[in-house]
């Protein structure tokens, strides 16, 4: 997203402006019902088929008149993104650890993307701009705060962990028709020990007898979580 396209999609996301008029009969529709009609495509008939043409069809105007609303496609994705965010992060009890606090937040952003994959193809600015998205990365960096990280460290840290976030759900999405079993019945005819020694080995180690029955994508994402925050804490104890 050019950065002209990101100062709209920001205006628009927070009210600092409104769509711009023209001469002629008044606009029928609020920008709202805009979002409200690319979120049905989005969710209806998926990432793909989103454009402004299908979006236009969905809210009942014309292509030309829905560029009056929003001047483009990828300041569209941003204002549908934020719409399907809920507006509150979850909350979490006040004595929880850091682990169980990030786990929390890290489980709930996962069940948003896997409620609505189509975000997982949308170009997503890291650190979002939207007011929803804002506000569960302030909860994330929240939780960071507390590790004993300074200030810097806590924003990378908290880009990070969104970014991993996004990143095995995407994974998760790509493997959820054929399912994990069925990636490795493919993988299985190239990866051979002659070949890839160190995967074949780690691979008929993990899924002999067939462990992993009932895997989800959301375990390596929390085994992530918690080694990382096992390292935050070693590398904060070794500092102080």
């Amino acid at each position: 997203m050019e950065q002209a396209e990101l100062r709209k999609a920001v205006d628009l996301l927070w009210g600092d402006v409104t769509p711009r008029q023209r001469r002629g009969p008044r606009q029928r529709i609020a920008l709202a019902d805009v979002v409200r009609a690319g979120v049905a495509v989005a969710e209806r008939d998926g990432w793909t088929a989103l454009s402004m043409q299908r979006v236009a069809e969905e809210a009942g105007v014309t292509a030309n008149a829905l560029y009056t609303y929003v001047p483009s496609k990828a300041v569209l994705v941003q204002l549908l993104a934020d719409a399907v965010t809920p507006a509150e992060p979850p909350l979490v009890q006040g004595d929880a650890t850091l682990g169980e606090r990030l786990e929390v937040w890290a489980l709930a952003m996962w069940d948003v993307l896997m409620a609505h994959p189509w975000l997982l193809k949308a170009p997503a600015p890291i650190p979002p701009v939207g007011p929803n998205q804002l506000r569960w990365f302030q909860a994330l960096l929240s939780t960071l705060r507390d590790s004993g990280l300074a200030a810097g460290e806590v924003l990378s840290l908290g880009m990070f962990v969104l970014a991993s976030v996004r990143g095995q759900a995407a994974v998760a999405v790509e493997q959820h028709a054929p399912g994990v079993r069925g990636y490795l019945d493919v993988a299985g005819t190239v990866v051979t020990h002659a070949r890839l020694p160190v995967m074949y080995e780690l691979f008929l180690e993990m899924f002999a007898g067939n462990p992993r029955q009932g895997w989800s994508g959301s375990q390596d994402l929390t085994f992530g979580l918690r080694t990382m925050v096992a390292g935050v804490h070693a590398y904060v104890a070794a500092r102080t």
